[in-house]
């Protein structure tokens, strides 16, 4: 099935099984999006992006910037995030307030707190940083919690941010042995290979995460977030068109791009010499993938 939009508007095209009960199920979206300017961080920029609590009341966004001074040992977590709190009653008023909290990994097993913060009252965002060394990963988690300090609850899942470990991890390594095939398939039809991007890479990999853990299978989270969304949140741009395809239930990367290439709507976005940079996002748990291509 395909549609088309006046110029302008957003255009997208569905297609494939949306079953979460089957494994080797893909889907396909495209459309035409533009995306606002960005003003980027220094060194392997890690952003991320909103995070529901159970209410949809508190969000948070931001980016973090991982430096390393000669090994796992010597690490920075550099962090800068935007708190929300939609609740538009102050604490005194009896409202409720955002929270958030990053824990971070200092030795190979131990997760300790590492950062937490308020806002309470108003849909202007309170913005923060902060700063972790020795990290060798870090989490955070978004909740919304009473005036009082008292019944947190309402909380996203907890959501890692960075981990040094998956830099030479099988998850990291199929996901590029699957850019490598797509481009060699891309390469076949006289396409030029599409550069890998971290931003992208992000947004791919929070989506087949999102997935997993709420046990869904669609291009729209449950929270109606799609691949525009993503993009944008992941902080690439400019962006003039993309393509995003998923798969469940694929254990290797040649697995899932072989289904991808032999799914039309799938192949229609690997195919598209028009765009021009490439992320892959795989969650073990489940085999989700998401590939986004997105012409810059």
């Amino acid at each position: 099935m395909t549609m088309k939009f006046a110029p302008g508007l957003i255009a997208a095209a569905a297609m494939g099984a949306l079953t979460l009960s089957v494994p080797g199920t893909a889907g396909a979206s495209t459309a035409e999006v533009s995306a606002p300017p960005v003003t980027s961080v220094a060194d392997h920029p890690r952003p991320w992006g909103y995070y529901y609590s159970g209410n949809a009341l508190a969000k948070a966004r931001g980016k973090i910037a991982v430096r390393s001074y000669g090994g796992d040992d010597n690490t920075a977590a550099q962090v800068t995030f935007s708190l929300y709190d939609l609740d538009n009653r102050s604490a005194t008023a009896g409202g409720s307030c955002a929270y958030v909290t990053f824990k971070a990994l200092t030795s190979d097993t131990r997760w300790s707190d590492a950062y937490e913060a308020r806002h309470c009252g108003g849909a202007v965002p309170r913005t923060l940083s902060f700063s972790v060394d020795g990290a060798k990963g870090l989490r955070v988690q978004v909740c919304q919690d009473g005036p009082a300090r008292n019944g947190i609850g309402h909380c996203g899942y907890s959501e890692t941010l960075f981990d040094l470990g998956r830099l030479d991890n099988r998850d990291v390594g199929m996901e590029n042995e699957a850019i490598r095939l797509t481009n060699e398939a891309r390469a076949a039809m006289g396409c030029k290979p599409a550069t890998p991007d971290p931003r992208l890479r992000t947004a791919a990999v929070e989506h087949s995460a999102d997935m997993s853990v709420r046990n869904y299978f669609s291009h729209a989270s449950p929270d109606d977030r799609g691949a525009a969304d993503r993009i944008n949140a992941s902080g690439f741009s400019p962006v003039s068109a993309w393509g995003e395809n998923i798969a469940k239930g694929q254990t290797s990367a040649a697995d899932v791009v072989k289904f991808w290439v032999n799914n039309p709507s799938d192949e229609a976005n690997l195919m598209n010499c028009d765009l021009t940079h490439i992320g892959v996002g795989y969650a073990p748990s489940g085999d989700y993938w998401t590939l986004l291509l997105v012409r810059h």
